[in-house]
């Protein structure tokens, strides 16, 4: 299946700097002609484990702001940036404590203009600061020590080499300056603060405008005209379609809102706002004037009936207090009981417009082991299995699922299997009638969102490595197969032929659905910003 660029559709009113995401650090070049934004997605939050870690790096026109780079994926978090003087060259170096043992990073030089990247070490070791001398001809570097495993002293280690390479050097093989290390002064970043005021300040002295639009978690079209958009920070968006607006709603001083609801009795929505590890909001937004209203305290990750009522679903790994809920349209609870431990590794289970609600449990339900899919009934609270997914030794994790009609689809990535290697990421319909496995796929990564597409054929897939697919119902095949430039698609939502897919990076694209499942960039699409 070729694997085509994902097409160029709406998106949101443009600003300066648009699609950065989190941005963590800000690095001008001398003399101010270019700038290089660092920006971070991790996605984790308590409900939910997406296996990504994303570091990327913009490269900006100082002038005029326009973005004329973009290098997708470092493979490590950025600590510092050297600029070559006369070529079109960035060297980063980066890294990380692993957090028990080993200081991981590199040193990477990446030629802008070409886009091809070098790796300048062999070692993988994390690099504090790097800067180049000679007119380019050397390039300065200091990493961190190799590990702390022994009760020691720790020390950085400054070296030079001639650049450009031709070949990935050895630490050991490079003449080095003994530094000391100080654990207070690491890690060698603390730019994240100071990012947002930069990125406002340079858009100001260019009379643009910078809007922060961190990672989108989730997506909900109201109607065919009007799209909630629940980010990575406490501030709702409505985009209004019809005349290209965007409103917002400050639900908090800080949180994350990572799941919006319409309720189409009172035309409000409900969001669900996390604001630490341990702590969430469920908040309800009146469409017309009026304010948010805090609806309760929780811990739970919602899904909503076709009937708009509610599951919560505790998500509170430690004890077995914590009650889950069944909530009416409204956000009242109406129901409490337990259904079992959850972790976010194991249970995160979300399947939405279902004529009963559905969840993941093991067996016993207060392990994480056999775990089965059960039914929910919305008006007697009964619950039932309805299909054994794992049986000892088999084990699943990082799962996702949608309902269409009788069939489930769901992802798992493989943990134990005596069919499929260890971290394979499997795809499978389910009959739900008979019990029986109606087909399976491979797929190249975990799924973050399903939706599926009008006239029932068709449900698309987005994965965390870049791509979105589209893939028949009845026998599994991919159709039709994307990939995104420079972000990861988190969240999808359909309303009528139009697919909205929301981005890692912050943005948020919206896409015509053919008749065939091809996706093609709808009339009136603005371009990249």
């Amino acid at each position: 299946m070729p694997n085509s660029p994902l097409p160029s559709g709406r998106r949101l009113p443009a600003c300066a700097f648009a699609d950065i995401g989190e941005p963590c650090a800000v690095f001008q070049a001398p003399g101010g002609a270019l700038l290089a934004v660092a920006s971070a997605f991790h996605g984790q939050h308590p409900g939910r484990q997406l296996d990504v870690y994303e570091q990327s790096l913009r490269l900006y026109r100082g002038g005029d702001l326009e973005c004329i780079a973009v290098l997708p994926d470092l493979g490590f978090p950025l600590n510092a940036i050297a600029w070559h003087p006369s070529r079109p060259v960035l060297v980063i170096g980066g890294g990380r404590y692993d957090g028990g043992a080993f200081f991981e990073g590199g040193l990477l030089a990446w030629d802008y203009a070409s886009g091809k990247t070098q790796s300048l070490l062999a070692d993988n070791r994390e690099v504090l600061a790097c800067d180049f001398e000679d007119d380019g001809r050397r390039l300065t570097f200091t990493v961190a020590p190799s590990d702390d495993l022994e009760d020691r002293p720790l020390f950085r280690q400054r070296h030079s080499l001639a650049f450009p390479v031709d070949a990935p050097l050895v630490l050991d093989d490079l003449p080095g300056t003994r530094l000391p290390f100080d654990w207070a002064l690491y890690p060698a970043s603390t730019q994240r603060e100071a990012a947002l005021p930069i990125l406002e300040n340079l858009a100001l002295g260019k009379d643009r405008r910078f809007l922060h639009r961190p990672p989108v978690w989730d997506l909900c079209f109201l109607d065919g005209q009007r799209l909630a958009i629940a980010r990575a920070n406490p501030r709702l968006e409505l985009w209004n379609l019809a005349d290209d607006s965007l409103r917002s709603f400050e639900l908090a001083e800080r949180g994350q809102c990572l799941q919006v609801f319409h309720n189409a009795t009172d035309d409000s929505l409900l969001v669900n706002l996390q604001l630490g590890y341990a702590a969430q909001r469920l908040f309800k937004v009146p469409l017309t004037p009026g304010q948010p209203l805090l609806l309760s305290d929780c811990r739970h990750l919602l899904a909503q009936s076709a009937q708009g009522g509610f599951l919560a679903r505790q998500i509170a790994l430690e004890g077995k207090d914590l009650e889950d809920l069944v909530l009416d349209p409204a956000g009242r609870i109406i129901h409490r009981r337990r259904l079992g431990h959850y972790d976010l590794f194991n249970h995160h289970l979300r399947i939405d417009r279902g004529e009963a609600f559905f969840y993941l449990a093991g067996n016993p339900p207060e392990q994480h082991q056999d775990k089965g899919l059960f039914r929910l009934d919305p008006q007697t609270f009964k619950t039932c299995e309805v299909l054994r997914l794992e049986r000892h030794p088999e084990h699943f994790n990082n799962l996702h699922g949608c309902l269409l009609g009788n069939r489930l689809l769901l992802n798992a990535k493989v943990y134990n299997s005596p069919h499929h290697a260890y971290g394979t990421q499997r795809l499978t319909c389910y009959d739900l009638e008979s019990r029986g496995t109606l087909w399976g796929a491979t797929l190249s990564a975990q799924v973050s969102a399903f939706a599926p597409l009008p006239g029932g054929q068709w449900i698309a897939l987005a994965l965390v490595d870049g791509q979105v697919e589209v893939r028949d119902l009845a026998s599994g095949e991919c159709r039709w197969r994307y990939r995104t430039a420079d972000a990861i698609p988190l969240c999808l939502a359909v309303s009528d032929k139009l697919l909205a897919i929301g981005f890692s990076h912050g943005g948020v694209s919206l896409l015509q659905v053919a008749a065939d499942g091809q996706l093609i960039g709808p009339p009136g699409a603005n371009p990249r910003q």
